[in-house]
């Protein structure tokens, strides 16, 4: 990736001891009282603090300096408002997942697709500007987590306990790990590219990302969610676990390898 090279650049030259205590006092040793991180994670683990500390630290922390466009530090606070409406769609999505209601999904989707697309029209028509797109984020998170919740016959209730969480890290840490160094590597090159070649630059860029992903999105990535919560129902038979992944493999193979031999062959 472009910005795995720039990233290496910023944060060579940084001794992690050297950081200030309250940034360098995580112990990024152990991810839990029984469970040791690998040599390669605890390495991810320090540079990603390396990248947040030069982010929080150029110019004083002021981002207002740092993204130099006044309109973008309201909307990135606006659009926070986004993870936490996801949040409630989180559990609902799993159990229907789970239940193999893979078509009360899409229709979910479709429905919050829809009335986000047509909330962010009219905002555009009356003048919102790129206000319009803001807001067709936060009424999908919106939309998307309601009827989920009503599909899967869910209430949200607002208990904490520790014992459960702690289940839930036994059994997929490691994941947790991975997905958040996963989506700061792929995201982190939006916001140098922001940074040093402006919106232009990072629009062009943007577009060009998902016409990438296209094929993993549709294809890949829509398998895999179809996959996890099948195989689990088989877990204990390794032979058909086995050959049910080695089918989803070679399907995937020979759809996503020609399209995405034939997007490189494409010249604008």
């Amino acid at each position: 990736m472009i910005v795995r090279p720039i990233l290496q650049l910023m944060v060579e030259d940084i001794n992690f001891d050297d950081l200030p205590s309250n940034w360098n006092a995580l112990d990024t040793e152990s991810f839990s009282e029984n469970k040791k991180l690998w040599n390669f994670q605890q390495e991810a683990l320090r540079n990603i603090i390396k990248v947040l500390y030069l982010y929080f630290k150029e110019d004083g922390g002021d981002k207002l300096k740092f993204y130099q466009r006044k309109e973008l530090v309201s909307i990135t606070i606006v659009l926070g408002v986004s993870f936490f409406l996801n949040s409630f769609a989180s559990v609902p999505v799993a159990l229907l997942a789970r239940e193999m209601k893979f078509g009360v999904l899409s229709i979910n989707e479709i429905i919050a697709v829809v009335l986000s697309g047509a909330g962010a029209i009219c905002l555009a028509f009356s003048g919102m500007g790129v206000w319009a797109l803001v807001m067709q984020n936060i009424i999908y998170s919106f939309v998307y987590s309601m009827v989920n919740m009503y599909g899967a016959k869910y209430i949200p209730q607002f208990i904490f306990k520790i014992s459960k969480i702690k289940d839930m890290i036994s059994f997929g840490g490691n994941l947790i790990l991975f997905n958040l160094v996963n989506y700061l590597a792929r995201n982190a090159d939006n916001l140098l590219i922001g940074k040093f070649l402006g919106s232009n630059a990072l629009g062009y860029y943007d577009l060009a990302y998902q016409i990438m992903l296209f094929p993993l999105r549709r294809i890949s990535w829509t398998i895999g969610e179809v996959m996890f919560p099948a195989l689990s129902r088989v877990q204990h038979t390794l032979s058909t676990v086995r050959d049910a992944y080695l089918r989803a493999v070679r399907m995937i193979a020979s759809i996503t390898f020609p399209a995405m031999l034939g997007l490189s062959l494409i010249h604008i």
